[in-house]
């Protein structure tokens, strides 16, 4: 059995493209993030809409 890191430094030798695997968990990584930011900035002014309120 083919350990995985020689798994992924072969596929990203016959790709061409140098750490796409990583630039691409990276960029799924920012998204999801920003996402999870994106829902706690929102309910955090909710929280102060409903306190205000």
């Amino acid at each position: 059995m083919i350990p995985l890191a020689e798994k992924r430094a072969n596929a990203r030798i016959a790709s061409g493209v140098p750490g796409d695997a990583f630039s691409a968990k990276k960029a799924l990584w920012l998204r999801v993030s920003s996402t999870f930011m994106a829902v706690a900035r929102d309910s955090h002014i909710s929280v102060i809409i409903a306190t205000l309120a």
